[in-house]
């Protein structure tokens, strides 16, 4: 009687994890440096901040001769004017204190929030997510380490940006627009990092829903976009005019704005808390989709 052997098939070995949170955001950060199609969008990014600043200030400069060749139009009542040269210089040079910031802010917050859409949907559309998911199983932790690395890389770019952007403004703009860089000037800096963050969020968290590029991009575009054109075309009724002050793009500029107290109903503070939601909600919508669902779907 023979005895047959047979060949069993040992099942690997579980490989231990020590996984820490600081190792996710190395990881995350070295996924992030890689991806050619982000370098590019970055560079684009840092281009449109600095080259609207210079475009901006060229442009007062302009308005400013005009008005100084045609100095009855500031009395018109539907000109926008300030009334006088003297209060238009003064309107203007408030205006130069957030040129870093104030004329790229729709443009480049919608170029970042495409970096971070395409920083998670791209592992979508590869089937990489799977193996990422597979090196870190705790999915809180994974997409909470995509969020810490889009944010600093935002908030970094938003205030470098801005602080490059006044100085190249300041050095375009007439001597009578010029200003110091004071606290006022610091503080819009500062929040241009925390306006690229809240859209950097939006685009992560809408990435993380639609798990494709384009309809996330193209959703914020819509957001920040088309919704504020259509609403242009009741631009006289009243419904208008008090949603247009709720939208994106609106509350974007009214954080960046130096004079805080020209804010009512709703205040400055509440307009910056409503800014805040419209990244943050897309962000928790698509951690609660990122963590339940399929990585597959």
């Amino acid at each position: 009687m023979s005895t047959q052997t047979y060949a069993t098939k040992n099942a690997p070995a579980p490989v231990a994890r020590n996984l820490s949170f600081l190792g996710v955001l190395r990881s995350e950060w070295l996924k992030m440096r890689s991806l050619r199609s982000q370098q590019v969008l970055f560079i684009i990014t840092v281009v449109v901040i600095l080259g609207i600043a210079a475009l901006y200030a060229t442009n007062l400069n302009a308005a400013l001769s005009y008005y100084e060749k045609h100095p009855e139009i500031l009395q018109m009542p539907d000109s926008g004017g300030a009334g006088s040269l003297e209060a238009q210089i003064e309107q203007y040079k408030l205006t130069s204190y957030g040129i870093g910031a104030i004329g790229s802010s729709a443009l480049a917050g919608i170029l970042f929030s495409s970096i971070a859409t395409v920083f998670i949907a791209s592992e979508y559309s590869t089937g990489s997510i799977q193996t990422t998911q597979m090196a870190v199983p705790q999915r809180t932790m994974l997409y909470l380490g995509k969020a810490c690395v889009v944010s600093l890389i935002a908030f970094v770019l938003g205030v470098l940006g801005a602080f490059v952007g006044f100085l190249i403004g300041q050095a375009i703009l007439d001597d009578r627009l010029r200003v110091g860089f004071d606290g006022g000037g610091l503080r819009i800096c500062l929040l241009f990092g925390v306006y690229m963050i809240v859209l950097a969020w939006m685009g992560l968290g809408f990435g993380s829903l639609f798990r494709n590029n384009a309809g996330a991009i193209v959703l914020t575009v819509v957001l920040f976009f088309v919704v504020s054109i259509i609403l242009g075309f009741f631009a006289s009724t009243d419904w208008a005019q008090e949603t247009s002050k709720y939208l994106p793009i609106e509350l974007g500029r009214n954080v960046l704005s130096y004079k805080t107290d020209q804010f009512k109903d709703p205040g400055y503070g509440m307009r910056c808390f409503l800014f805040t939601l419209w990244g943050f909600v897309p962000l928790v919508l698509g951690w609660i989709r990122f963590k339940f669902n399929d990585m597959k779907s």
